[in-house]
């Protein structure tokens, strides 16, 4: 992949919702938003903010980027920095199934493109914390197994519609997503450190599994004493073909590395 620019970004950023919905104001979102405008600018990708944007509005904004993907384009980024529950996110004035617009992205002209979605959003009642537990890192054992294929393999380019997909999500399903009105989520704030850091000499999953980390080590620090002292931990879901990678580093550019020429083989 060595097109420039590399593709496009495009962040969906809600920070107030309409009064009926009675949702909180996401204090501390624009942080996320300006953040990953800078880093992903700064990785050649051509990137949009939209702020405070309604159901339809997300639905509209997916259905235009998958539409007018250009061929040249090697990858598409979305995030979504919203409220949210299980399996649903929210524009200013009501829910969408996260399905209704990750499938817009299943069209004929990025089909064999990686297409990459980070959820900054709960997923499940906000009352419910997640909990701590002590425990001590184990080494795996290595593992080979062997068998017959069981698929047949053809030289036509026929791919599942669901293949390269790349679903990042703030939190697992159930639980509440963490963020600091003064300084961002913990998970967007994790990945624009991480890749920063490490886009020139990582794989795309290697990084994910480095925000993970980072956020696992995170608690929450209030003044109540049942949500003092909770936990998150990221769901990366990857429907990836093939590894994601950097190989190429010039200079940099508003504190991120600059241009970075990703390749996905």
């Amino acid at each position: 992949m060595n097109s420039l620019p590399r593709g496009v970004h495009f962040i969906i950023n809600n920070e107030k919702f309409d009064q009926p919905l009675k949702l909180s104001e996401r204090n501390g979102t624009n942080f996320d938003a300006e953040g990953l405008h800078k880093l992903f600018n700064a990785l050649e990708f051509e990137s949009q903010i939209y702020d405070n944007v309604t159901v339809e509005q997300m639905k509209n904004l997916c259905d235009h980027y998958a539409k007018t993907f250009k061929d040249n384009y090697d990858c598409i980024i979305c995030a979504i920095l919203t409220h949210g529950k299980e399996g649903k996110l929210y524009g200013v004035d009501g829910t969408v199934k996260i399905k209704e617009l990750t499938e817009k992205f299943q069209v004929e002209k990025l089909k064999g493109k990686p297409k990459l979605f980070f959820f900054q959003a709960c997923q499940g009642k906000c009352e419910k914390y997640m909990e701590s537990c002590d425990g001590i890192d184990g080494k795996s054992r290595s593992q080979t197994e062997s068998g017959k294929n069981l698929a047949f393999h053809s030289q036509e380019f026929s791919i599942p519609i669901e293949a390269d997909f790349m679903y990042a999500y703030s939190t697992v399903p159930g639980y509440l997503s963490w963020r600091s009105s003064d300084r961002g989520s913990w998970f967007i704030q994790s990945i624009i450190e991480v890749f920063s850091e490490h886009a020139t000499s990582m794989d795309l999953l290697r990084m994910m599994t480095r925000v993970n980390a980072d956020v696992a080590k995170l608690a929450s620090k209030t003044e109540d004493i049942e949500s003092d002292k909770k936990k998150q931990i990221p769901s990366i879901v990857s429907q990836l073909r093939k590894d994601f990678i950097s190989f190429h580093k010039i200079s940099s550019r508003n504190n991120c590395c600059q241009s970075i020429i990703f390749s996905y083989k």
